[in-house]
């Protein structure tokens, strides 16, 4: 199996870990190394071809797809391509979370220009003949259309450079290879269906997540609620419990464009009333829920640090930040909380 992106995923859990405590020194001491050596891996590993940075060989992970007619070997089977879409979206990951870091630790020289030229210089995301993201390089046939991996969508999540807040236009068609996975049946596994919650989640289509959850909690869990492979005897996969959690919480605060967007995917018409406190958004903030008919009643957002709060309201025209009509970013005091209501 030829993957060699593993270090740039593992990275980008360091950037994460940042953005949401706004620890400068871990940035600084743990992360930022740590970026500093994936990358460097990554120039060396890279080669220009058609006027871009391209990977490979490399693959989808575990997909494969069908060799067209125009090809040697048509019609067989393979999974080796040059630069798969997961690829390039790790990449593009990575090298903006170097470029972010350099903008928090005022840190100037070749680290950063050399993240922005080869980010400039990635291949661009493409859209099949039916309005799919691409998944390799070619519009090519899947050998099998129902594959648990959700590999090409990792930048509508657990990266956000394909979101419906980025990009509509690669959201739009990272949803259409979602709906069509999971309508020829993919999901076969406890964590392949939570990526797809996740997934469903960021795509802010609260009814697909709930519809999704409910066929988890009905076909995987074992009798002490682990997750199974495909259904109560067979192996324990921790990632789909973990991966069902981070769903629920995607469901009701979403942090990754800069913005709280409070109850961003809520089903409300399966969950029409409830609460949730301790969430954690980036930026350093603490964040507590509650809803009724589907709609906001109260949450309120304690600023651990201080800095700028941007907030959303999913389906709100406008609302309240302490009393006031929210007009734009909060300056927020360290240690504070700001009350969110409807206006």
């Amino acid at each position: 199996m030829m993957w060699p992106m593993g270090g740039a995923w593992l990275s980008a859990h360091m950037m994460e870990h940042y953005r949401f405590t706004q620890d400068t020194a871990f940035l600084r001491d743990r992360a930022w190394p740590v970026l500093q050596r994936a990358a460097a891996f990554y120039y060396c590993y890279l080669f220009e071809w058609n006027g871009a940075y391209q990977t490979g060989p490399s693959l989808s992970p575990e997909n494969t797809f069908k060799v067209p007619a125009s090809m040697s070997k048509a019609g067989s089977t393979e999974g080796i391509d040059i630069s798969p879409t997961m690829d390039i979206a790790l990449l593009t990951e990575l090298f903006a979370n170097i470029i972010e870091t350099c903008a928090a630790l005022n840190i100037s020289g070749t680290d950063c220009t050399q993240a922005q030229k080869y980010l400039s210089r990635l291949p661009k995301p493409q859209i099949g003949s039916k309005g799919q993201l691409l998944e390799w390089r070619s519009d090519y046939a899947e050998a099998e259309p129902a594959h648990r991996h959700m590999s090409p969508l990792y930048g509508l999540y657990p990266a956000a450079h394909m979101t419906p807040q980025a990009n509509t236009t690669l959201a739009a068609a990272a949803k259409v290879v979602l709906d069509t996975r999971l309508r020829n049946g993919s999901g076969s596994t406890g964590w392949s269906l939570a990526w797809a919650m996740n997934l469903y989640a960021r795509s802010l289509a609260g009814s697909n997540v709930w519809a999704a959850a409910v066929r988890f909690l009905s076909t995987y869990p074992t009798a002490n609620l682990w997750n199974s492979d495909s259904g109560p005897g067979s192996a324990f996969q921790i990632d789909g419990n973990f991966g069902f959690t981070a769903a629920v919480a995607e469901m009701l605060v979403q942090s990754h464009a800069g913005v709280v967007h409070v109850l961003p995917a809520l089903p409300g018409a399966a969950v029409p009333r409830g609460s949730v406190k301790g969430l954690r958004a980036r930026g350093g903030f603490g964040v507590d829920v509650a809803w009724e008919g589907g709609k906001l009643s109260e949450a309120v957002v304690k600023s651990d640090h201080g800095g700028r709060l941007e907030l959303k309201v999913a389906g709100a025209t406008g609302f309240k930040v302490d009393g006031a009509k929210y007009s734009g970013a909060v300056e927020t005091v360290a240690g504070k909380s700001y009350k969110i209501t409807l206006a």
